[in-house]
Order: C-alpha cells, then sequence, then structure tokens
C-alpha cells in the first residue's frame, strides 16, 4: 500500500496536497465509518487489539457481520461522493478528516 502512495505523491503535491501516506487513509476511513455510525467497529477494522477486561477476554465475537456491513457503507459513501464531484480532487486541510 505505502508503494501505490508514493506513486501518488507527485500527482498529490501538483494538486496542492504536500504530504499523503497511507495513513491518511487509514484515518480517513476511521474518521468516515465512524461518522457514519459505525464507531464502535472502528477498532477492529483497523485491527487494533481488543481493549477492556470483557473484549479481551470474554468477548471472542469477530464482528465480522459488523465489519462489512460498516464497509459496504463506506464503499457506497466514497462512490456517491465520487459520483457527486465527478472525480474531482476532493482538498482536505491538516486535521481537517
Amino acid at each position: 500500500m505505502t508503494r501505490r502512495v508514493n506513486r501518488v505523491q507527485p500527482l498529490m503535491q501538483e494538486n496542492g496536497i504536500d504530504y499523503f501516506s497511507a495513513h491518511d487513509l487509514r484515518r480517513t476511513a476511521a474518521t468516515g465509518i465512524a461518522k457514519l455510525g459505525h464507531s464502535s467497529i472502528v477498532p477492529d477494522i483497523l485491527g487494533h487489539k481488543p481493549q477492556g477486561v470483557t473484549r479481551r477476554h470474554y468477548d471472542h465475537y469477530d464482528r465480522a457481520d459488523e465489519i462489512k456491513r460498516a464497509l459496504e457503507i463506506w464503499g457506497e459513501a466514497i462512490e456517491g461522493g465520487m459520483k457527486e464531484r465527478k472525480g474531482s480532487i476532493v482538498k482536505f486541510s491538516p486535521g481537517s478528516n
């Protein structure tokens, strides 16, 4: 992923984005998924370790169905945004996502 992101750096810079990393994609996805009402599942999507005694020791449910649904909704939101903007680049100010 990092290599692919690095390949688009020149394009990003041409469009006024000084630096762009693979981590920016994770941060944007996590924020967007949370804004769409799925904040409780974001740590699972990002692959973070479960927090708290209950999640670590007792609750071993993998949340696959919830993760799938949240990612489907995020994909639909991205596709909808691309159609509305007709593929144009959307500029974000630092820290806006």
